[in-house]
């Protein structure tokens, strides 16, 4: 039977096993290196995921709202897919597409009984022609056309002409009243109203002696009911600028922004009217 140990033992049989446990092997003798000083310390290199690093190469926006329709916002670019192709105006994205598919058809509309068919390299033109009738009639840059009508094929040539020649798009609800329409009106300088038939010309006849701005009707459906100063049909209005040369309109065009405001939307609550402004990003889908 072994010996008991003693109290002096075991205190220093226990040192002995806690020393052998915590004390580090020592495998060099020679001096560790003296600290750098904090202020020369470099702080270690944090690896960043790829796509914060991506997010550093776009353009920084510092412009996110403008009332200027000559001065807008900067556009927010992706990082990969469309969002991320440099932007286009509308009337290079309507080009773009002619070149490519000039005979395809882009709209269909119902005359009669039978249905027609217009071309992008027709559409394109008949735009061309609006924008130079509209400029003819007066349009200034930046001043409106007010559409007021239904879906029709005259709605999208005027809406694509007014951007042609300088100007802004503005589509009015058809259920507007008269008083309704002069606010809109005045408030983004319409320079000419298209509209629909006599029903929504009444409209702008009733109002048009308080319009300084307001040069021109164009009804697109039917037959005027009776002559009107500066009323036009459809037919009247895309005459009118027949003798100007498409190349002016190709200069106001060449000098035309992304991110220039295109067209107007006004839609109406119990107590006040709203603005939405749409942008020339991408292309003619950003009206719809």
């Amino acid at each position: 039977m072994e010996p008991e140990q003693t109290a002096t033992e075991l205190k220093q049989s226990t040192a002995d096993s806690e020393q052998t446990i915590t004390e580090p092997e020592q495998t060099s003798t020679e001096p560790e290196p003296e600290p750098k000083p904090l202020a020369e310390e470099t702080p270690p290199e944090v690896k960043q995921p790829a796509a914060e690093q991506r997010v550093k190469s776009k353009p920084v926006r510092t412009k996110f709202r403008s009332t200027d329709p000559a001065n807008g916002p900067d556009i927010a670019m992706g990082e990969s897919g469309l969002s991320a192709d440099a932007p286009m105006t509308i009337a290079e994205m309507f080009k773009m597409t002619v070149t490519q598919v000039p005979d395809r058809i882009a709209l269909k509309y119902k005359s009669g009984d039978t249905w027609q068919e217009v071309t992008y390299q027709q559409y394109y033109d008949l735009t061309v022609a609006a924008a130079k009738s509209f400029l003819k009639l007066g349009l200034k840059p930046f001043h409106a056309v007010a559409i007021m009508g239904f879906n029709a094929s005259e709605w999208h040539i005027s809406c694509l002409g007014s951007i042609f020649a300088g100007g802004l798009s503005c589509g009015t609800y058809g259920t507007n009243n008269a008083e309704a329409c002069k606010y809109i009106a005045e408030d983004c300088n319409v320079a000419v109203a298209v509209v629909e038939d006599q029903k929504q010309l009444d409209k702008f006849l009733k109002i048009r002696d308080e319009l300084p701005e307001l040069k021109a009707i164009v009804q697109y459906k039917g037959e005027l009911s009776q002559d009107y100063p500066n009323v036009y049909t459809w037919e009247q209005f895309m005459e009118l600028g027949k003798d100007m040369d498409s190349s002016v309109v190709d200069d106001i065009v060449k000098t035309q922004k992304p991110n220039q405001c295109a067209s107007l939307v006004y839609t109406v609550s119990r107590t006040m009217f709203s603005v939405y402004i749409l942008q020339r990003i991408s292309g003619i889908m950003d009206l719809t």
